[in-house]
């Protein structure tokens, strides 16, 4: 039976920035490319995690604040010094930072694990200043349909997580009833660099397979200024 998010991310906490990952690795090569040139000072990350973007961000010199829900992630996340006094434990949906603050609001892999979409996307249109940026990224449409779970491996079995596979044309939607103003989206296939994550991993033969599929879906969107 698949773990709840919460379940799976307290279970997953230990292992999850030691274990090389091709989706992420794929995300973040590829959608931090479509975010360039990289001009956020502030930035905000919902569903944060150990702070994989937030570490980006402030590598890049932002201003960074993350918020998660799991507080083993959270633990994960604070060991980091540029990270430290960064990070709130709420919901993605109700981050309790201030409004209009942020250049740029990102939420990576976390919208199907949540029950409504909606209010998330209502939360990142709060927290954006006007221009701002709005970016959300999860495993694709495509890859799901084809039988791609999300999963882990702890304590030497692999784990499922619960997971809702909204469509591009819920998220945009909820996007349009937010106010946002919709930029575009992506899809994003594994590459080269994600190849070399699939030898370290041994499992090398499962590149060519996942190679023909698009694996990661991201949209932007940008805060109408008045």
């Amino acid at each position: 039976m698949p773990l709840s998010p919460i379940d799976a991310h307290r279970l997953w906490a230990p292992t999850y920035d030691a274990t090389p990952n091709p989706l992420l690795d794929l995300e973040l090569r590829a959608l931090s490319a479509k975010l360039a040139p990289w001009n956020y000072r502030r930035v905000a990350d919902l569903a944060c995690g150990t702070g994989r973007w937030m570490s980006f961000a402030a590598s890049k010199g932002a201003h960074v604040f993350g918020v998660d829900l799991c507080c083993p992630m959270l633990e994960r996340a604070a060991a980091k010094p540029a990270l430290s006094s960064r990070l709130i434990h709420a919901t993605a949906d109700s981050s309790a930072l201030a409004s209009a603050s942020f250049d740029l609001v990102l939420c990576s892999f976390a919208v199907g694990f949540l029950t409504k979409p909606a209010a998330l996307i209502l939360e990142m249109s709060r927290l954006a200043a006007p221009g701002g940026r709005i970016v959300v990224s999860d495993m694709h449409p495509t890859a799901l349909a084809a039988g791609w779970k999300r999963t882990f491996r702890a304590d030497d079995a692999i784990h499922e997580i619960d997971h809702t596979p909204y469509s591009e044309s819920h998220l945009l939607e909820a996007a349009s009833a937010a106010g946002l103003l919709f930029s575009r989206t992506y899809s994003f296939s594994f590459g080269a660099p994600e190849r070399a994550t699939f030898r370290r991993l041994g499992k090398l033969h499962l590149y060519e397979a996942a190679a023909g599929l698009p694996a990661v879906w991201a949209a932007i969107w940008r805060k109408p200024s008045p």
